[in-house]
């Protein structure tokens, strides 16, 4: 008795054993268990077919590809006792994409980083396909395997060439044993499922098609192409597909006879950001063309993938409209590109944004490097109160309050729980989401007053210094026109008209920066935001997306349950589940709604409230600076016009003293013009330290 539980419950070839129970995955021709190595311990997959035949054309495919996105063919062995042949490949120990996008958490798609990573390494194993000229033809989320590695990083395989062939790009194919439902190409879908034929064959592009859909699903957590019949309705689905304009990614029917509601674009409840959404759009736009004439070549592909994958994304924080926006900008993009991506997704005109960095205001060519928690801030040059978000609370539907044996009871409560577990994860995504904002919104303020303080201190050293090189000039200016009239030299000197003007708008200048100087120096600008925002209990950050992540962990253990538990075997814990759950639900909705949007409405309003006034000082800095740049360019102007031809004023100096030794036996009684010469003499040694003393002063301002 014992012998023969053994026998059904393990199977072992020569080097592996596997349990029957331990089912990895099923498909149409095979069933796949987690398997043994008896001499290593590591996990395998075992691949056992159905009809206990080798496919001899998978075997051959996978024994001859080795690549990191495809999954490796380790060995092909016998069961020992039966003699029936099984494939030994890597184990995958991170679910399938098709197991991960059911989870509740991924019903909404995945987010955008894991997006990236998926289309990153679907593609590169893709593109070795095609460089070793196969095809395929049954690509879809469940055939793509998810591998953790000790980093903590997820490596994505493709698993599965039950279907795949040896195809050219220009070849063709009839058979029909490949591809699934909902992600073949409309060609093969024409065949395979409609049982029509025409004139013509399939080719390798059908894996295209594949992939958009599996793309779309990706980003979404849905298939594009869904009539109200599901696979019951397969020439409406025909009709779906074939009948759909360009451009187009998705087509759904929501109601028996209802219309067919095309998109061009991503839902709302899509989590990639909207600047990425606006460059992969297209890419899935180019994927899911019915003609094989329009659509994509595997070459322009793998070319826009590469494309979208080398791009630098920048993190950028809306104030006014309080989100957190991602620009995709190309390696040689400079700020001016940046500005045109921001003005796409915000409709903000270049002229009218100040992007703000690290306590600075980003100027220059260079985009700075940025981070989630570290993102540039766009603010508006005209618009100075932000937006309070909007929105409204998922909804979920409840598990019936019944709790006797009906076993009709317990079919829907999965639906239930799935769509409870997918309220659940926006709700929490919701709560960490504002409280992010918050804090960015904190961390701004902090910035603002920092640069204020710098800046003022900054501009008021350096607006004493031209004041003091103002009255050097001054007074040179003085001694210069007295040397000038004691020699007799003629010459025109600038203008003091000129330079009184310029002294006038120095001390204009000087005197504005002094109060703001005042303001925010002396008088400290995180006084008067400490005043405005003293009612309130912010930050939430720490306090409430602590709760809401305890509470999701507890909210994701008692959807475990509903799956773990056998309804008839463990009614009690069952029924606990389901009430923990309507719990947590309401308290995850208590925090997003009373707490989480009440605080973030109050600081929008504070921070309306203080802002206006930083603002116009804001614009203010920018006017003085450049005022205060074009009086110190007026400044050196008249220096350089102070200095006469020093050579040419010495030698007159000198050709006075000749001249006058020349007539000094003859005008020994004119002792007046000896006298000159020598002032001229001493006025010249002065001038000459003075101009040295000057040159110094104006190298260290």
């Amino acid at each position: 008795m014992i012998l023969k539980i053994t026998k059904m419950a393990f199977n072992k070839s020569e080097n592996y054993v596997w349990s029957a129970r331990n089912v990895l995955g099923t498909g149409a021709t095979s069933v796949v268990y987690l398997g043994t190595n008896k001499l290593t311990g590591d996990p395998v997959a075992v691949k056992r077919f159905k009809n206990n035949q080798l496919p001899l054309r998978e075997f051959q495919i996978l024994r001859k590809i080795e690549h990191k996105n495809v999954v490796k063919l380790l060995t092909i062995e016998y069961e020992t006792l039966e003699n029936f042949p099984v494939l030994i490949t890597e184990f995958c120990n991170g679910n399938s994409l098709a197991g991960i996008l059911q989870s509740p958490k991924y019903a909404c798609g995945l987010g955008e980083q894991d997006f990236l990573s998926v289309l990153s390494d679907l593609t590169a194993g893709i593109k070795y396909l095609r460089e070793n000229q196969i095809a395929h033809r049954d690509v879809k989320p469940g055939n793509i395997m998810r591998c953790l590695k000790d980093d903590g990083t997820a490596v994505y395989k493709l698993i599965d060439f039950g279907t795949a062939r040896q195809l050219k790009e220009e070849d063709q194919f009839e058979t029909l044993d490949c591809g699934t439902f909902e992600y073949v190409h409309p060609a093969l879908y024409k065949r395979a499922i409609l049982g029509e034929f025409d004139t013509g064959g399939c080719r390798p592009a059908v894996d295209l098609w594949s992939i958009g859909v599996t793309l779309y699903q990706v980003a979404t957590g849905r298939i594009p192409f869904n009539p109200f019949g599901g696979r019951g309705a397969k020439t409406l689905m025909y009709k779906i597909i074939t009948e759909k304009a360009d451009g187009v990614i998705s087509g759904v029917q929501n109601t028996p006879n209802g219309p067919i509601i095309y998109n061009s674009t991503l839902p709302e409840s899509c989590q990639l950001s909207n600047g990425l959404q606006k460059i992969v759009t297209p890419l899935i736009a180019g994927l899911l063309e019915p003609d094989f004439a329009k659509i994509w070549s595997f070459e322009t592909f793998f070319y826009e993938v590469d494309e979208i994958l080398s791009r630098k994304v920048v993190n950028i924080f809306y104030v006014q409209n309080v989100s957190l926006i991602n620009a995709y900008l190309k390696p040689n993009e400079t700020l001016t590109d940046l500005r045109k991506l921001l003005y796409d997704q915000t409709e903000l005109s270049p002229e009218k944004q100040m992007l703000f960095s690290r306590s600075a205001i980003v100027t220059g060519v260079d985009v700075p490097s940025t981070t989630k928690k570290d993102p540039m801030y766009l603010l508006s040059r005209v618009d100075t109160a932000i937006i309070t978000p909007q929105i409204t609370c998922p909804q979920w539907n409840g598990f019936d309050s019944k709790t006797d044996m009906d076993r009709n009871v317990h079919k829907p409560d999965f639906h239930k729980a799935m769509s409870s577990g997918t309220a659940g994860y926006q709700m929490e995504r919701l709560i960490v989401k504002h409280c992010q904002q918050e804090k960015l919104i904190y961390k701004l303020i902090n910035h603002l007053s920092n640069f204020m303080n710098r800046t003022f201190e900054t501009l008021d050293y350096r607006a004493q210094h031209l004041r003091d090189k103002c009255k050097l000039l001054s007074f040179t200016a003085d001694f210069i026109k007295h040397c000038l009239e004691v020699t007799n030299y003629s010459t025109t000197t600038t203008s003091r008209k000129d330079f009184q003007r310029i002294l006038s708008e120095s001390d204009r200048i000087s005197q504005t920066i002094a109060k703001l100087h005042d303001k925010y120096v002396i008088n400290n600008s995180n006084k008067e935001w400490n005043r405005i925002s003293a009612n309130l209990k912010l930050p939430t950050t720490t306090r409430l997306d602590t709760r809401a992540n305890v509470l999701r962990e507890q909210f994701q253990q008692n959807l475990d349950c509903l799956k773990k538990f056998d309804y008839f075997n463990a009614h009690t814990e069952y029924i606990i589940a389901k009430r923990q759950i309507e719990q947590i639900l309401q308290k995850l909705k208590h925090i997003l709604m009373s707490e989480v949007m009440t605080e973030h409405g109050l600081l929008c309003e504070r921070f309306n409230e203080w802002y206006p006034s930083m603002q116009v000082d804001l614009l203010k800095i920018e006017i003085l600076t450049n005022d205060f740049d074009e009086i110190r360019r007026e400044v050196q102007k008249f220096e350089h016009a102070l200095e006469p031809d020093q050579q040419h004023y010495k030698e007159y100096v000198n050709d006075l003293k000749i001249r006058g030794q020349q007539t000094y036996n003859l005008m020994s009684r004119r002792k007046n013009l000896n006298e000159l010469l020598k002032e001229n003499q001493k006025i010249l040694t002065d001038w000459n330290e003075l101009l040295g003393i000057f040159k110094n002063t104006v190298a260290i301002t």
